[in-house]
């Protein structure tokens, strides 16, 4: 289950917006990340390296205050019949709440724990699916993020809580080859 189901915008002056998750959200402008582990000595990443034979070859795009990736499931990766095995439905929240811990908290950190929920399957042969995650609170230890993979039709199929134990920058640089916030936006790697 996600971290929380209602979120607080504004400044903390009063004039603060609670509104539901499952709210339209306000129109934004859309940017594509960039992947700035390319070209890193070593990098194949199941979740998001192009030249990985076997991976999910994810693309990253920052939407409002949530990172988000379209990704086109095939047979390849399913478990029962037609369904998208349940291990990568949760590698496919856990990477992209990663990259949202990347850019949205501008450090990098690792998986320290996941609760997710499987409310309908994922489909191989639907249509793309959209996976979104946005960060619920960071306190400097610890990233606390709400992911979900929602249908071709925009239907929710699941949800995830997510806890990242977060590196300093200067440490994540050091030990996750962590790049800086700027090398994630376009034209600035």
């Amino acid at each position: 289950m996600p971290y929380g189901s209602r979120r607080r915008e504004g400044s903390g002056t009063g004039t603060d917006v609670v509104r539901s998750r499952h709210e339209k959200p306000r129109a934004t402008i859309v940017t594509r990340l960039t992947n700035p582990y390319i070209g890193l000595d070593g990098y194949n990443c199941f979740g998001c390296a192009p030249t990985n034979t076997a991976g999910l070859k994810l693309e990253f795009y920052l939407d409002g205050e949530s990172v988000v990736a379209i990704w086109h499931p095939d047979r390849r990766f399913v478990g029962y019949g037609n369904i998208v095995h349940g291990g990568i439905q949760a590698t496919l929240l856990d990477e992209v709440g990663a990259w949202a811990v990347n850019v949205l908290v501008r450090t990098a950190g690792v998986t320290r724990r996941m609760t997710t929920e499987y409310r309908t399957p994922v489909y191989a042969d639907r249509g793309p699916v959209k996976i979104s995650a946005s960060i619920d609170g960071a306190d400097g230890k610890v990233a606390r993020v709400s992911a979900r993979i929602l249908d071709a039709d925009g239907a929710p199929c699941v949800e995830a809580g997510i806890e990242y134990a977060l590196f300093s920058e200067s440490l994540a640089r050091k030990r996750l080859n962590y790049p800086g916030y700027e090398a994630f936006l376009p034209g600035r790697a």
